[in-house]
């Protein structure tokens, strides 16, 4: 294709990304009205009392409160929205949004972990369990319920009305009763308003300062800079060893760890996320996503995609299968790669619009790692392992989204660092998925 249409279509996918984020942006916060109208239809008025806090006035005269909080889920800050009625009863539950992977919604939706709280008091101390195969998204969802009855039981203004909605002098939820302390985390202004308890650090973790880490949560990212620097290392010149051989202990190794065990790769989701920002407000596990980083900066900075070659769990399986058979890498026909190119881009667009960025994910990672997943991911991931045997890493190559993002990279990384070209220099292939 011709260098200047090339170079016209690279920066108009980067005026549709910045387009489709920054309308998402104004579609979030003009969205408010149609929220409240979604989980209380019978709304005639509301009044903002603080942030993520309204009085509700009903087509019947009743008042209702409706407070809103957030807490990092897998993915990002899920948010949650609870109704209270001025005897202090929750009605109303309400999954607001949330990033994480649709399949992990629908468990604990499907077991009806927000209907638990209906009918409780705010100050109850009662909490259901976590579902089992969703544990983050469920502990997001009890922690932000937890928050938002406690911005309920700190303002002044609903306290004036309604003295019942004090704190008690109890453990909520295993918070500490201490009104001078932050609200989950948050910074203490300077009148000492919208306060409330701060959580114990949770056992199994470690607390350094004000941010708090599990102890499965550091050796993930642990693995994860420890498996980039062998990769480096086995791919640089240095390396004294049997290459070959030593890259296949490190995809084999990639495979347990961080694929079954861990399942610490990073989809087209994480990338989605990480344009979006949502990972600023929090996340639940940070592995993905410093995986993501670590394999673009390197990529940038080495022009090698050290992390498709040398660590991608899903792509060492692939490999693995194919090296059974000894079958080839199939040809790719340029068409196919600029389909790949477009639908790409659109479902990132898609994701970004819709704040959404699960939506941007189709990969067969979840059900291929942990069985998370639906019948149509079952069927996808079940065809590409028996594709495997006839054709060398069938995804990677032909429908993997990461292709054509390193491709965009590596666009505009020659384009911004244009250098001449060295008579009799040959050329190295960077495409993403090549060995």
């Amino acid at each position: 294709m011709n260098k200047k249409l090339e170079k016209f279509i690279a920066v108009l996918s980067l005026l549709a990304l910045c387009f489709a984020w920054g309308a998402g942006m104004m579609r979030g916060q003009s969205s408010l009205e149609s929220q409240i109208k979604n989980i209380l239809p019978e709304t005639a008025s509301f009044k903002l009392i603080d942030t993520n806090l309204y009085e509700i006035i009903t087509t019947q005269k009743n008042q209702y409160y409706i407070s809103f909080a957030t807490h990092p889920g897998y993915a990002g800050a899920m948010q949650m929205a609870i109704v209270v009625n001025t005897n202090g009863i929750i009605e109303t539950v309400a999954l607001v949004q949330s990033p994480d992977t649709k399949p992990y919604i629908k468990q604990i939706l499907s077991a009806k972990l927000p209907d638990a709280y209906l009918g409780q008091s705010i100050h109850s101390n009662d909490a259901p369990d976590a579902v089992s195969g969703a544990t983050m998204s469920s502990v997001a969802l009890t922690k932000s319920i937890k928050k938002a009855r406690l911005l309920l039981m700190t303002n002044k203004e609903v306290l004036a009305q309604h003295p019942n909605f004090q704190v008690l002098n109890q453990e909520l939820a295993g918070a500490k009763t201490n009104t001078t302390q932050e609200l989950a985390g948050a910074k203490t202004n300077k009148n000492q308003e919208n306060i409330a308890p701060q959580e114990n650090k949770p056992p199994n973790s470690l607390k350094i300062g004000s941010f708090v880490i599990s102890y499965i949560e550091l050796l993930k990212c642990s693995l994860v800079f420890l498996f980039f620097a062998f990769a480096l290392f086995i791919s640089s010149k240095k390396f004294p060893w049997n290459k070959k051989r030593a890259r296949y202990i490190l995809l084999a190794s990639s495979l347990i760890l961080l694929g079954f065990i861990y399942s610490t790769q990073f989809s087209f989701s994480t990338i989605a996320m990480f344009i979006s920002g949502m990972w600023l407000v929090g996340l639940a596990s940070y592995a993905p996503l410093i995986c993501l980083i670590l394999a673009i900066s390197l990529f940038i900075y080495s022009k090698k995609n050290i992390y498709c070659a040398h660590i991608c769990p899903f792509g060492a399986l692939q490999e693995g299968l194919s090296l059974i058979t000894n079958c080839k890498a199939p040809n790719i026909h340029p068409i196919l790669t600029w389909i790949s190119r477009f639908f790409a881009l659109s479902l990132l667009c898609f994701a970004l619009y819709f704040s959404s960025p699960s939506s941007a994910s189709y990969e067969p990672f979840g059900k291929t790692f942990n069985m998370v997943g639906s019948l149509t991911l079952f069927m996808l991931s079940s065809a590409i392992i028996l594709a495997s045997l006839f054709i060398k890493k069938p995804w990677c190559r032909l429908f993997c989204p990461m292709t054509p993002f390193f491709d965009y990279i590596q666009f505009w990384r020659a384009w911004i660092f244009k250098r001449k070209t060295v008579p009799n220099t040959p050329t190295v292939s960077n495409t993403p998925g090549d060995i």
